[in-house]
């Protein structure tokens, strides 16, 4: 049987990386997994990442040398033993939740992309990752609707899709770029919203985060012009304060104006910037991998706006957490004039955590719910 071991302070490239591996009885790494694992860690992922990646693979390693004894290999897995693995074990067994299977199919999704982009093996695997549970049949990003996989995606797909695709190789546009889409996903900007005046002025910022010589996260509320020229309030969580901090004092420390600017200082005017930033990280992902055609539809279909939707379901979630309604919070977060309009991404929040309750409430035979999803998805959720 495998198990998860850390490995501590591994020279690579000049600097120490913790991070996670699997290895055998007698504590030889197994190879591609491994692999996988130490290339998540050098492409940033945290230790947890890794660890959680780790006990995902294990799992599902151990489970292929019990079905198969000596005889398993990853690489011979057919699209029939995949679903089984995630119906009979991972759902019906261990009965895990959709959010928690839903991070077991990313971890698997990306491994087997990763043998296949690495020459590890031979053809590209195109498993359905499918499973049924008593809310729906779920396939890729388990437990959301056909609408919600359209209209919403996971944090890593956030991180290895959109900013592991930006086109740009310049070190300065490059940290904009990322920052710029960071604010999408992470504190509910709209595009226009990057470059309107003085949202993003780096002085201001740097007033509401000094330098410090020993730094310490924070999150922030920032007063932005929003849609309509409405002032809301961004909470912006440690994720892009951090990236604002490292920008606006390190290769951004010359700027006096808005850090959505070029390399001398001109601030960036066009309101479709986002857009456009969002369309051509997409077009490199989609030209460097091979999807189904289900799959590259809903691909197609996407653009800047729906990390403004992510942005309010993930803060529905945090909202519940914290035994804060998300009602009051995420309507002022995201500057909504209709409270109603959070139902949406309650109910996006509901389907993803399996909050059966709140589906129930919230069922679409109900008169407002169901006039409300149909007008809003159907024209794509432009809010």
């Amino acid at each position: 049987m495998l198990s998860v071991k850390r490995v501590f302070d591994y020279q690579y490239a000049g600097r120490k990386i913790n991070f996670h591996c699997l290895v055998n009885e007698g504590g030889i790494p197994e190879f591609e997994p491994s692999i996988f694992l130490f290339n998540e860690a050098i492409c940033g992922n945290s230790e947890n990442t890794t660890r959680a990646y780790a006990n995902d693979l294990c799992s599902f390693f151990n489970m292929l040398k019990e079905s198969y004894y000596e005889e398993y290999r990853y690489d011979d897995v057919t699209n029939s033993q995949m679903n089984g693995y995630l119906n009979g074990y991972l759902n019906q067994k261990r009965n895990l939740k959709p959010k928690t299977i839903a991070r077991h199919i990313s971890t698997l999704k990306s491994f087997y992309d990763f043998c296949y982009s690495h020459g590890f093996t031979v053809k590209k695997p195109s498993f359905s990752f499918s499973y049924t549970d008593d809310i729906s049949t779920e396939t890729m990003m388990t437990g959301m609707t056909t609408q919600l996989h359209r209209t919403f995606m996971d944090e890593r797909t956030f991180n290895n899709v959109i900013l592991g695709h930006i086109t740009t190789h310049d070190p300065f546009l490059k940290e904009r770029d990322e920052l710029a889409l960071k604010l999408g996903y992470y504190a509910g900007f709209r595009t226009h919203e990057l470059v309107a005046y003085d949202n993003l002025n780096a002085e201001k910022l740097r007033e509401l985060l000094p330098k410090q010589d020993k730094r310490t996260t924070q999150s922030l509320d920032l007063p932005i012009k929003g849609k309509g020229k409405k002032r809301r309030i961004a909470l912006l969580p440690v994720e892009v304060t951090t990236a604002i901090y490292d920008f606006i004092w390190g290769r951004a420390k010359q700027i006096k104006g808005s850090i959505m600017c070029n390399k001398h200082g001109v601030p960036l005017i066009n309101p479709n910037y986002g857009t456009q930033l969002f369309a051509e990280c997409k077009s490199h992902y989609l030209a460097s991998t091979t999807l189904s055609r289900n799959e590259f539809e809903c691909w197609e279909k996407r653009s800047y706006h729906l990390l403004r939707g992510c942005y309010a379901t993930n803060m529905v979630s945090f909202c519940l957490d914290e035994g804060l309604d998300p009602r009051v919070f995420v309507t002022q977060w995201m500057g909504h004039s209709d409270p109603s309009i959070t139902d949406i991404y309650i109910f996006y929040d509901a389907v993803l955590n399996k909050r059966l309750k709140v589906i129930q409430e919230m069922s679409l035979k109900n008169t407002f719910f169901a006039k409300t999803f149909r007008e809003k998805f159907n024209k794509g959720v432009r809010q």
